[in-house]
C-alpha cells in the first residue's frame, strides 16, 4: 500500500514511519503545501493521512484541494483537537474520512488502513 503523511510534528511522523514502512511504502511531508504540489504529479496514493492543524494549509484545506483532482482519493484525519469548531468544519465534507485522536492508537490506525482499500466511503 502506498500512503501519504502529513503531519507537521517529527515525532508523530518518526513513530508513523516506523510502524507503517516495513510493510508499506510511506512518503512523508512536513509541509503541507509541498506535500500539495507533490501529490499534484503523483496521485497514486492508496491512503493520505493527514493532522488538521497546520500551518499554512491545513489538513481541511488539503483534502479539498486533493478532492479536486480526485475524487476518489481515501483519508486519514489526525487531530489532537476535537472542537466544535473542527467538528462542525469536518462534517460539511460529502465523503466520510476516518478521524483518529492523537496521540495516536497505533492498533486502530493498522486497522483503518486495512479496510480503507476495501471500500469504506
Amino acid at each position: 500500500m502506498k500512503i501519504l503523511v502529513i503531519e507537521d510534528e517529527q515525532d508523530c511522523c518518526d513513530l508513523l514511519k516506523d510502524q507503517f514502512s516495513k510493510i508499506h511504502s510511506v512518503t512523508i511531508f512536513s509541509n503541507s503545501k509541498k506535500a500539495f504540489d507533490h501529490y499534484k504529479s503523483n496521485q497514486d496514493y492508496d491512503v493520505i493521512i493527514t493532522d488538521y492543524l497546520m500551518p499554512k494549509l491545513n489538513g481541511l484545506e488539503l483534502i479539498k484541494k486533493v478532492l479536486r483532482l480526485n475524487r476518489k482519493q481515501h483519508f486519514i484525519m489526525t487531530s489532537g483537537d476535537f472542537s466544535e469548531n473542527f467538528m462542525d468544519s469536518f462534517g460539511k465534507l460529502s465523503i466520510h474520512i476516518p478521524v483518529i485522536k492523537k496521540p495516536y492508537d497505533l492498533d486502530h490506525l493498522s486497522i483503518l488502513l486495512e479496510i480503507i482499500p476495501a471500500g469504506i466511503e
